[in-house]
Protein backbone atom coordinates (compact mmCIF):
# COMPACT_ATOMS: atom_id res chain seq x y z
CA UNK A 1 0.00 0.00 0.00
CA UNK A 2 1.24 3.53 -0.75
CA UNK A 3 2.59 5.48 2.18
CA UNK A 4 0.00 8.25 1.72
CA UNK A 5 -2.99 5.89 1.92
CA UNK A 6 -1.35 3.97 4.75
CA UNK A 7 -0.76 7.13 6.75
CA UNK A 8 -4.38 8.22 6.28
CA UNK A 9 -5.67 4.86 7.53
CA UNK A 10 -3.22 4.99 10.44
CA UNK A 11 -4.46 8.48 11.31
CA UNK A 12 -8.08 7.30 11.24
CA UNK A 13 -7.22 4.33 13.46
CA UNK A 14 -5.27 6.51 15.91
CA UNK A 15 -8.28 8.80 16.28
CA UNK A 16 -10.16 5.87 17.82
CA UNK A 17 -12.21 4.93 14.78
CA UNK A 18 -13.16 1.24 14.54
CA UNK A 19 -15.28 1.21 11.38
CA UNK A 20 -14.84 3.06 8.10
CA UNK A 21 -17.82 3.27 5.72
CA UNK A 22 -16.94 4.34 2.19
CA UNK A 23 -19.36 6.09 -0.14
CA UNK A 24 -19.05 5.93 -3.93
CA UNK A 25 -15.63 4.27 -3.75
CA UNK A 26 -13.68 1.27 -2.50
CA UNK A 27 -14.93 -1.60 -4.65
CA UNK A 28 -11.43 -2.12 -6.12
CA UNK A 29 -9.50 -1.19 -2.95
CA UNK A 30 -8.26 -4.72 -2.22
CA UNK A 31 -4.84 -3.62 -0.98
CA UNK A 32 -6.19 -0.77 1.14
CA UNK A 33 -8.80 -2.97 2.83
CA UNK A 34 -6.17 -5.63 3.59
CA UNK A 35 -4.00 -2.98 5.23
CA UNK A 36 -6.96 -1.66 7.23
CA UNK A 37 -7.64 -5.19 8.49
CA UNK A 38 -4.01 -5.59 9.51
CA UNK A 39 -4.26 -2.57 11.83
CA UNK A 40 -7.64 -3.58 13.25
CA UNK A 41 -9.82 -1.23 11.21
CA UNK A 42 -13.08 -2.64 9.83
CA UNK A 43 -14.22 -1.47 6.39
CA UNK A 44 -17.76 -1.35 5.00
CA UNK A 45 -17.85 -0.46 1.31
CA UNK A 46 -20.80 1.20 -0.41
CA UNK A 47 -20.15 1.81 -4.09
CA UNK A 48 -21.76 1.68 -7.52
CA UNK A 49 -18.75 1.26 -9.79
CA UNK A 50 -17.97 -1.89 -11.76
CA UNK A 51 -16.53 -4.76 -9.72
CA UNK A 52 -13.25 -6.48 -10.52
CA UNK A 53 -12.84 -10.26 -10.37
CA UNK A 54 -11.43 -9.99 -6.86
CA UNK A 55 -13.43 -8.06 -4.25
CA UNK A 56 -11.95 -6.46 -1.13
CA UNK A 57 -12.25 -8.53 2.05
CA UNK A 58 -14.40 -5.90 3.76
CA UNK A 59 -16.81 -6.50 6.62
CA UNK A 60 -19.59 -5.86 4.14
CA UNK A 61 -19.98 -4.66 0.56
CA UNK A 62 -23.09 -2.91 -0.76
CA UNK A 63 -22.86 -2.54 -4.52
CA UNK A 64 -25.70 -3.32 -6.97
CA UNK A 65 -23.08 -4.09 -9.65
CA UNK A 66 -22.07 -7.33 -7.90
CA UNK A 67 -22.71 -10.46 -9.95
CA UNK A 68 -25.13 -11.98 -7.43
CA UNK A 69 -27.08 -8.75 -6.89
CA UNK A 70 -30.49 -8.65 -8.57
CA UNK A 71 -31.49 -5.16 -7.42
CA UNK A 72 -31.61 -2.03 -9.60
CA UNK A 73 -28.01 -1.63 -10.79
CA UNK A 74 -27.92 1.95 -12.05
CA UNK A 75 -28.01 3.82 -8.73
CA UNK A 76 -25.49 6.60 -8.22
CA UNK A 77 -23.12 6.31 -5.27
CA UNK A 78 -25.37 8.61 -3.27
CA UNK A 79 -28.33 6.38 -4.14
CA UNK A 80 -26.56 3.33 -2.73
CA UNK A 81 -25.75 5.23 0.47
CA UNK A 82 -29.38 6.37 0.71
CA UNK A 83 -30.65 2.81 0.35
CA UNK A 84 -28.31 1.79 3.18
CA UNK A 85 -29.59 4.41 5.61
CA UNK A 86 -33.16 3.61 4.55
CA UNK A 87 -32.63 -0.07 5.37
CA UNK A 88 -31.05 0.76 8.74
CA UNK A 89 -33.83 3.20 9.63
CA UNK A 90 -36.49 0.65 8.79
CA UNK A 91 -34.68 -2.08 10.73
CA UNK A 92 -34.71 0.07 13.85
CA UNK A 93 -38.27 1.34 13.28
CA UNK A 94 -37.21 4.94 12.84
CA UNK A 95 -39.78 7.40 11.44
CA UNK A 96 -39.78 7.90 7.67
CA UNK A 97 -38.80 11.55 7.89
CA UNK A 98 -35.54 10.51 9.58
CA UNK A 99 -34.22 9.38 6.19
CA UNK A 100 -36.59 10.86 3.60
CA UNK A 101 -35.47 14.34 4.66
CA UNK A 102 -32.19 13.68 2.82
CA UNK A 103 -33.91 13.08 -0.51
CA UNK A 104 -33.04 16.59 -1.73
CA UNK A 105 -29.30 15.86 -1.36
CA UNK A 106 -29.75 12.38 -2.87
CA UNK A 107 -31.54 13.96 -5.83
CA UNK A 108 -28.73 16.46 -6.39
CA UNK A 109 -26.11 13.68 -6.28
CA UNK A 110 -28.09 11.41 -8.58
CA UNK A 111 -28.65 14.02 -11.29
CA UNK A 112 -25.09 15.33 -10.96
CA UNK A 113 -23.66 11.82 -11.47
CA UNK A 114 -25.42 11.60 -14.86
CA UNK A 115 -26.84 8.15 -14.22
CA UNK A 116 -29.87 7.09 -16.32
CA UNK A 117 -33.00 8.67 -14.83
CA UNK A 118 -35.04 5.50 -15.00
CA UNK A 119 -36.65 3.19 -12.43
CA UNK A 120 -35.51 4.10 -8.89
CA UNK A 121 -33.39 6.99 -10.13
CA UNK A 122 -36.45 8.54 -11.74
CA UNK A 123 -38.35 8.32 -8.46
CA UNK A 124 -35.41 9.84 -6.57
CA UNK A 125 -35.15 12.69 -9.07
CA UNK A 126 -38.87 13.42 -9.29
CA UNK A 127 -39.57 13.41 -5.56
CA UNK A 128 -36.19 14.88 -4.70
CA UNK A 129 -36.68 17.93 -6.92
CA UNK A 130 -39.84 18.73 -4.98
CA UNK A 131 -37.79 18.75 -1.79
CA UNK A 132 -35.00 20.77 -3.39
CA UNK A 133 -37.52 23.54 -4.07
CA UNK A 134 -38.28 23.83 -0.35
CA UNK A 135 -34.98 22.54 1.03
CA UNK A 136 -34.12 23.28 4.64
CA UNK A 137 -30.43 22.64 4.03
CA UNK A 138 -28.70 26.04 4.33
CA UNK A 139 -25.89 25.02 1.97
CA UNK A 140 -28.15 23.80 -0.80
CA UNK A 141 -30.36 26.84 -0.33
CA UNK A 142 -27.35 29.15 -0.73
CA UNK A 143 -26.22 27.27 -3.85
CA UNK A 144 -29.67 27.58 -5.41
CA UNK A 145 -29.69 31.31 -4.76
CA UNK A 146 -26.22 31.66 -6.29
CA UNK A 147 -27.07 29.61 -9.38
CA UNK A 148 -29.41 32.27 -10.75
CA UNK A 149 -32.04 29.74 -11.81
CA UNK A 150 -35.62 30.76 -11.07
CA UNK A 151 -37.16 27.32 -11.68
CA UNK A 152 -35.87 24.19 -9.95
CA UNK A 153 -35.54 21.27 -12.37
CA UNK A 154 -32.89 18.84 -13.60
CA UNK A 155 -31.17 21.63 -15.59
CA UNK A 156 -30.83 23.68 -12.41
CA UNK A 157 -28.94 20.79 -10.83
CA UNK A 158 -26.90 19.83 -13.90
CA UNK A 159 -25.76 23.32 -14.88
CA UNK A 160 -26.25 25.44 -11.75
CA UNK A 161 -25.44 23.22 -8.77
CA UNK A 162 -23.23 20.34 -9.95
CA UNK A 163 -20.45 22.46 -11.54
CA UNK A 164 -20.01 24.49 -8.35
CA UNK A 165 -19.80 21.37 -6.18
CA UNK A 166 -17.46 19.57 -8.58
CA UNK A 167 -15.20 22.61 -8.85
CA UNK A 168 -14.19 22.12 -5.19
CA UNK A 169 -12.62 18.74 -5.83
CA UNK A 170 -11.06 19.74 -9.13
CA UNK A 171 -9.41 22.79 -7.57
CA UNK A 172 -8.25 20.90 -4.47
CA UNK A 173 -10.83 22.14 -1.96
CA UNK A 174 -13.10 19.10 -1.70
CA UNK A 175 -13.74 19.63 2.03
CA UNK A 176 -15.52 22.90 1.26
CA UNK A 177 -18.46 21.06 -0.35
CA UNK A 178 -18.74 18.80 2.69
CA UNK A 179 -18.75 21.78 5.04
CA UNK A 180 -21.39 23.47 2.90
CA UNK A 181 -23.88 20.63 3.24
CA UNK A 182 -23.16 20.05 6.92
CA UNK A 183 -23.37 23.63 8.17
CA UNK A 184 -26.55 24.84 9.85
CA UNK A 185 -25.42 28.46 9.73
CA UNK A 186 -26.87 30.55 6.89
CA UNK A 187 -24.05 33.09 7.02
CA UNK A 188 -21.38 30.39 6.81
CA UNK A 189 -23.29 28.71 3.99
CA UNK A 190 -23.28 31.97 2.01
CA UNK A 191 -19.56 32.47 2.63
CA UNK A 192 -18.71 28.96 1.46
CA UNK A 193 -20.95 29.36 -1.60
CA UNK A 194 -19.04 32.52 -2.55
CA UNK A 195 -15.83 30.51 -2.43
CA UNK A 196 -17.42 27.76 -4.55
CA UNK A 197 -18.36 30.37 -7.14
CA UNK A 198 -14.72 31.52 -7.14
CA UNK A 199 -13.42 27.96 -7.59
CA UNK A 200 -15.88 27.41 -10.41
CA UNK A 201 -14.73 30.55 -12.23
CA UNK A 202 -11.11 29.45 -11.82
CA UNK A 203 -12.00 25.98 -13.11
CA UNK A 204 -13.72 27.48 -16.16
CA UNK A 205 -10.71 29.67 -16.90
CA UNK A 206 -8.27 26.77 -16.61
CA UNK A 207 -10.41 24.57 -18.85
CA UNK A 208 -10.66 27.39 -21.42
CA UNK A 209 -6.87 27.82 -21.41
CA UNK A 210 -6.35 24.07 -21.85
CA UNK A 211 -8.84 24.04 -24.73
CA UNK A 212 -7.15 27.01 -26.42
CA UNK A 213 -3.71 25.43 -26.03
CA UNK A 214 -4.96 22.15 -27.49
Amino acid sequence: ITSVKGKKLDKIKNEGVKLVITVDCGITAVEEVNYAKSIGLDMCITDHHECADKLPEAVCIVNPKQKDDETFSMLAGVGVAFKCITALAQKYNMPKDSYLKYLDIVCVGTISDIVPLVDENRVIAKLGLKLVEVTRNPGLKALLNASGYKVVNSNTISFGIAPRINACGRMGYEEEALKLFLTENLVQASEITERLNKYNRERQEIEKNIYDEA
